[in-house]
Parts: C-alpha cells; structure tokens; sequence
C-alpha cells in the first residue's frame, strides 16, 4: 500500500496587488528552470521504486485520488469528504520541492513496511 502526497501552495502575497509582491513576480523563474526542477523530482520518485516494497503484477490495484481545499471553495458536486486515508505503521520518503515564482509543490511517498520476517 502507498500514498503519493503531491502538496500545491500557491504564495498568495505574490497575487496580491502590493507593489513589493509585483516586482518579486516579475522575477519569475524560466520555464526551462522550473521544468529542471520537475525533471530531479521525477528522477528520485523514479529512483524510489527500487525502495518501495514490491507488489505482484498480478494484483488489483485502485487509486484514490485525495484533494484537499479550502473550506469555503466550491468544488463539484459528485466529490465526497473523506478522512486523510493514512498508512499505519508507515515510512515516508521526501522528494525534493519545486518553486515557481507562484507556486511551491512538496511530494512525498508514505508506504507500508513490507515484514521480511514473514
């Protein structure tokens, strides 16, 4: 069992309409930067698969698909609520963040320790 946890946040004060925040925007990074960053992330999560704990090909797998917002956003209306899904008795695996001039995106890997004992 794993959970991949993708966390989006958006830096609101850079959307603001303060003039401090608009001169940090116009810094922005390049799009070749920012696909550098996305390009190491997807070379560790890559890399981690030789970590996770093998699964057989012939198992059924499902994917949960997990959003969280903000309390007053709308969101459609055939989405349900739901509890965090965590994994117990769990190790995590970090992988590095990207930054945008807007926007920063943790990821992460939770999985469940397979028992070499068994």
């Amino acid at each position: 069992m794993e959970r991949w946890q993708f966390e989006v946040s958006c830096d609101k004060p850079l959307l603001d309409e303060d003039s401090k925040a608009k001169s940090k925007l116009e810094q922005r990074m390049t799009v070749k930067d920012i696909q550098r960053q996305i390009g190491a992330v997807l070379k560790q999560i890559v890399a981690s698969v030789s970590l996770l704990p093998a699964t057989s090909l012939d198992s059924v797998c499902s994917f949960n698909i997990l959003v969280y917002t903000k309390d007053n956003l709308d969101v459609p209306a055939d989405w349900q609520e739901s509890s965090a899904q965590t994994i117990p008795n769990a190790q995590q695996l970090r992988f590095r963040q990207v930054h945008t001039s807007v926007h920063s995106v943790e990821s992460s890997v939770t999985y469940r320790a397979v028992d070499s004992s068994l």
